[in-house]
């Protein structure tokens, strides 16, 4: 797949508009989300929220540390190291701007 693929994919809006009905399917009511609403549709990665998990306890995150994510998608790995090791967290994800802003503007990490 090349870049532009890529991006032509991301930049329909088809992803977001797909994440937005499998979200309203399920019950959820996209203006009051919680990050655990999108659990289901994050990690699709090898093994996933375990991997996240084993990775983040390898690495010892400490609330003062900083974290870059890069390749963040809708940015459940950002918000699951956050939520977790309270600490800061930078994503970035040059292809899934759109769906990666609209699921960060639903969700608000916990107090």
């Amino acid at each position: 797949m090349t870049n532009i693929q890529i991006e032509t994919q991301y930049s329909t809006g088809a992803s977001r508009r797909a994440i937005e009905h499998a979200l309203v399917a399920a019950g959820k009511n996209l203006n009051h989300l919680r990050p655990e609403d999108l659990a289901l549709l994050e990690d699709f990665h090898t093994m996933g929220r375990i991997a996240t998990t084993q990775l983040a306890d390898l690495v010892k995150i400490t609330p003062g540390d900083e974290v870059l994510d890069a390749g963040s998608g809708i940015g459940g790995t950002a918000r699951y190291i956050a939520e977790r090791s309270r600490c800061h967290v930078v994503s970035v994800d040059p292809c899934a701007k759109e769906t990666s802003r609209t699921c960060r503007s639903r969700t608000r990490p916990s107090p």
